[in-house]
């Protein structure tokens, strides 16, 4: 799927975690083919962490930040509508605004990249595949490869004063990056 299908799109009810966040499961058209990105740095965990739970973040495309701003415009207005069904928050409709964060991130160099959460471990470990298709083990360097992310948008996280979309890679498609002569 090319871009997401807000049209189909659902939001839930903000429900408490264990942590004590707020989380709105996000129904519907939620898979997202952006096509081949690369990823800007190589995904890890805080020092003295053991989490198998990362983020990565891609480098956008145009059409990529296109996708990506449209499902986000949806979102917005959405919490927007009823912000203490969805996030657990009396906030006015400009307090809503202020206080997303978008998942994606503009650069003071001019790039744009996508943050994504993926798991490296476990039953929901983010799935590899080659070129023809085959499954095949995690890169050890994500930034020397080129990948065709398939993502799923989930929800909607909520903590103190900030919120924001969760995009979680499920899929990647890896290409052996080709070295390209310098000179």
């Amino acid at each position: 799927m090319p871009a997401f299908e807000t049209s189909s799109l659902t939001l839930g009810d903000a429900i408490v975690t264990r942590s004590g966040s707020r989380n709105s499961a996000l129904s519907g058209s939620t898979t997202w083919s952006p096509g081949d990105l690369k990823v800007q740095w190589q995904p890890k965990v805080f020092p003295g962490s053991d989490s198998t739970r990362v983020s990565i973040s891609f480098q956008s495309t145009e059409a990529a930040a296109t996708d990506l701003a449209n499902l986000e415009s949806w979102v917005l207005h959405t919490v927007a509508s009823d912000p203490r069904r969805f996030i657990g928050q009396s906030w006015s409709s400009p307090q809503v605004k202020d206080r997303f964060v978008s998942c994606l991130k503009e650069s003071d160099r001019g790039f744009a990249t996508i943050r994504c959460k993926m798991n490296t471990e476990g039953k929901n470990q983010v799935r590899c595949w080659d070129e023809s298709k085959a499954l095949r083990e995690m890169p050890e360097d994500w930034t020397s490869v080129s990948v065709r992310p398939q993502i799923i948008a989930k929800g909607v996280w909520s903590q103190s004063s900030q919120w924001g979309l969760v995009l979680e890679l499920v899929d990647a498609q890896i290409s052996e990056a080709k070295p390209e002569c310098p000179f």
